[in-house]
This record gives structure tokens, sequence and C-alpha cells, in this order.
């Protein structure tokens, strides 16, 4: 009988938590132990940031290049962001409701963060403004990525409205094999999360100490239940309108390995390529996923 692999997600998940034991046992006891985790966990995280904006960059121009029918990407478009302001006004919902019956922050001194983080004199006219790029080469250089998403829009657009003809097909080809190609790059380096986030975990572990399992862990006590009941609840609606009873049967056969990932990297970027994997299964076009995804 053939031997089930493990998949890269449970390896993932094994690894992190390895690394929270061994942060914890070994914690103060081995200079170099520190040294070694602290540079492992920071070369990976490095790594995965290399290829966030080219990924963003390649994958919407790409996608929208790709589509025909400029009617089309609006209708995807208005689709995308009526379900995005939907999702995101219940999960903060829920999470307002979570926080205010547990109220996880009473208690804990963020000392600067607070002030860190103010929002006095924000003004939302002129931050909207600013998320058009002035200079889409010192918006990638100052890793500001709402600008380079503009920028994308606008450049995958002016692609789409090229006349047919080999200039609009060049162009399209390039940033549809650029999209393929930073996905292999991230695939590639996925193949190193379970020691790279085992490093990290490790490392913030020892960092921290006690304080993951109070401050913080309380928090964490909040937030993964909130979440666990966000996805039970909501997930099944949105997989419901979206393709009936067979969109809710396929979200569940597929959920696993991008939930898993999600939640052992919180990254978005470590989990593009798996949940494009995962939209390809479940039958989602391929211009769609590199769009909204």
């Amino acid at each position: 009988m053939k031997k089930k692999k493990i998949s890269l997600a449970i390896k993932i998940l094994i690894a992190m938590v390895l690394g929270l034991i061994f942060g914890f046992a070994l914690k103060g006891q081995y200079e170099y132990w520190t040294y070694v985790t602290n540079t492992v966990g920071t070369i990976f995280i490095r790594l995965l940031k290399m290829t966030i904006l080219p990924l963003i960059l390649c994958s919407i121009i790409g996608g929208i290049a790709s589509i025909a029918n400029l009617k089309q990407l609006k209708k995807i478009g208005v689709r995308f962001i009526i379900y995005w302001i939907l999702a995101s006004f219940l999960a903060a919902v829920t999470g307002l409701i979570f926080s205010y019956i547990i109220q996880p922050g009473v208690g804990v001194n963020l000392g600067t963060a607070a002030e860190e983080y103010s929002t006095e004199g924000v003004n939302l006219l002129e931050t909207v403004i600013n998320y058009i790029p002035d200079n889409v080469f010192g918006a990638m250089a100052n890793f500001s990525i709402i600008q380079v998403i503009v920028f994308a829009i606008f450049a995958g657009i002016g692609i789409s409205t090229l006349p047919e003809g080999k200039a609009k097909n060049f162009l399209t080809d390039i940033f549809a094999s650029g999209n393929d190609l930073m996905i292999r790059i991230v695939e590639m380096i996925m193949k190193l999360a379970p020691i790279g986030l085992g490093a990290y975990f490790a490392n913030l572990a020892g960092e921290f100490g006690p304080q993951l399992i109070g401050d913080y862990g309380r928090t964490m006590l909040v937030y993964y239940p909130m979440c666990a009941v966000y996805v039970v609840i909501f997930f099944p609606l949105y997989s419901y309108f979206a393709a009936g009873k067979q969109g809710i049967s396929r979200m569940l056969k597929h959920i696993f390995n991008p939930a898993v990932t999600a939640f052992a990297t919180l990254s978005s970027v470590a989990t593009l390529p798996v949940n494009m994997e995962a939209c390809k299964k479940i039958g989602v076009p391929e211009d769609i996923s590199n769009i909204v995804l």
C-alpha cells in the first residue's frame, strides 16, 4: 500500500508547534541557538517579501490583460468590490462582538504602540490621493503595495484595450509568463517553509517567552476562535451564493491546505500559490483567480 505524503500545510503546522516548544525550552540557554533561529527565520521571511511586488504586478496585469471584454472586467470588479465590502463588514462585526464580550485588551500595556499607530491627523482624501503613484519605480522601491496595485490595474486595462496583434499578445504573454515564474519561485521558497517558520517561531518564543502565553496568548484565544466562527458561518454562505450546494462542497473539499498555510505563515503571498491551485481544482477561471486573489 502506497504511503500518503504529508502535505506541506501539515508540515508547516508541525514545524510551527515544534519551534514554539523548543523556543520556550531553550530560551536564554544557548546564545548560538538564538543566533541561528533568528538568522534562518529572517532569511525565510525576506525571501517571501522578495516575491511580493513582482507577483502582484504580474498577476494583476496578466489577469486583466487576458480578459478580452472590458465589460466582463467591469462585472468581475463590481462583484469583487461588493463581496469585499460585505466580507470586511461581517468580519469587523464578528471581531467587535467577540472583543466586546471577552475584552482581551483590558490590562495590556501597549507601550509606544498606541502613539505609533494613532489615527490623529489622518486625512482620508489625502490618503486616497497617495494611493496614486507619481513614480512607479519609487513605489516599488518604497514597497508601496497599493500604489503598485493601482499602476498594475491601469497597465492591465491599457494592454487589454490595445488592438489585436503581436504587441498585445506579446505583452499579455510576458506578464502571464511572469506570473507563472513568480508562483514557481514562491513554491520553491515554500519548500523551505517548515525549516524557516520553525526557526522563526522558535526565535519568537525565545524572545518574548511567557509574554506570548500571557497578553498575546489571551488575544490569540479570542482571535482564532473568532476566525473559526467566521469560517463556519460565513464561508459556506459565500460559497452557496457563488455556486449553490456544489459551491459549499467544493469549498470544504479544497479549503484545508490554503487555510493551514495562511494560519502558519500569516502571509497572503505564501498562501497565493496554494489558493491558485485550489481555485483550479474548484474550477475557477484563471483570469478571474489572477485578478481577485
